[in-house]
């Protein structure tokens, strides 16, 4: 006799005898009891069955219940439930959620659009902001070379009328000495 201990498709043997097999596979289609209800196999049921060697390992056939400990369902212990990804990842209207990716990456790409421009036009306030200084710079030399050349023309118009006074006085003592 071996016990069962019950898992979702097969059932794993554990061996209380210490005999030669280390895990025998039961199915519950391999049971030959007569009543559908005892076509179930629970935890701590004690059965007799055959061993069958086959290309996974052992397998128990023609399994018979002999003493059940459980008599209902609802006295086993709940199996906690696995964390199952969602095996169908395909969506209820994949046309809309392609229109949508599609104008998700409009966005971005309009976005992206933005922020090069937001750059270039940062670019070309700073560039605009060094040609009025620069302009401002030239515009001040200009008002300097300005005043320098008023300046040359008044220090010019000076030194011509200081010219024409020692002719002047030249020519006056030139006379003066005939």
């Amino acid at each position: 006799m071996e016990q069962l201990s019950r898992s979702i498709e097969q059932s794993i043997t554990s061996d209380n005898n210490k005999n030669q097999y280390k895990d025998i596979f039961a199915r519950e289609a391999s049971i030959v009891n007569p009543s559908a209800r005892e076509k179930k196999l629970f935890i701590s049921d004690k059965c007799e069955f055959d061993v069958i060697k086959t290309s996974k390992g052992h397998e128990a056939v023609n399994i018979q219940v002999v003493e059940r400990n459980i008599k209902s369902v609802s006295q086993l212990p709940k199996i906690p439930k696995k964390n199952k990804k969602p095996v169908n990842n395909k969506l209820k209207y994949p046309r809309r959620a392609n229109s949508h990716n599609i104008e998700r990456q409009n966005d971005e790409y309009k976005e992206e659009e933005n922020k090069r421009r937001a750059s270039a036009l940062k670019f070309a306030q700073k560039d605009d902001e060094f040609k009025t200084e620069e302009n401002k710079r030239r515009a001040g030399s200009h008002k300097t070379e300005r005043q320098n050349d008023e300046f040359k023309k008044v220090d010019n118009k000076r030194r011509a009328e200081a010219l024409k006074i020692t002719r002047e006085d030249e020519e006056f003592k030139e006379e003066e000495r005939k």
